[in-house]
């Protein structure tokens, strides 16, 4: 899934570059992405798309456990794509269509535009025939 996550943060920059060309890109941060794909792994495992788990846990609280020292705001994408397992993952095609998807939705869209937000991390995981996707974007410097 790394390609498909390396495709998707270029993408997300290459949206966020295209609605502010003043708004910095979005720099990689391990412990957002580690978080990012505990929460779509968590989704692709027990077959679900929403914020917060059934056993209540979030990305925040992933996060947290990971580090407690993490603070400063926090956003969050996910999505879930549908993928014909005999055709296998056609990166640009699926990580194109992920971002469209948050692209349509306003609050999607103003996660990735926020100029508060200075790092993101992704990731991605598969449960049966469909990609779980989660991006994460933070504000404070590590």
């Amino acid at each position: 899934m790394p390609a498909l996550e390396d495709r998707i943060f270029q993408l997300v920059n290459d949206e966020r570059r295209a609605r502010d060309s003043a708004a910095p890109p979005l720099l990689r941060d391990p412990a957002l992405a580690a978080a990012a794909r505990a929460k779509s792994g968590e989704m692709a495992i027990h077959k679900y798309l929403a914020h917060t788990a059934p056993d209540g846990q979030t990305s925040a609280t992933l996060l947290m456990d990971a580090d407690p020292r993490f603070a400063g705001l926090l956003g969050e994408n996910i999505a879930a794509q549908p993928f014909p397992a005999e055709y296998g993952i056609q990166v640009d095609t699926y990580a194109r269509h992920i971002v469209d998807v948050w692209i349509a939705s306003p609050r999607h869209r103003d996660n990735l535009a926020d100029r508060t937000y200075s790092r993101t991390g992704i990731g991605a995981a598969i449960g049966g025939n469909t990609i779980y996707v989660t991006e994460l974007f933070a504000n404070t410097p590590r």
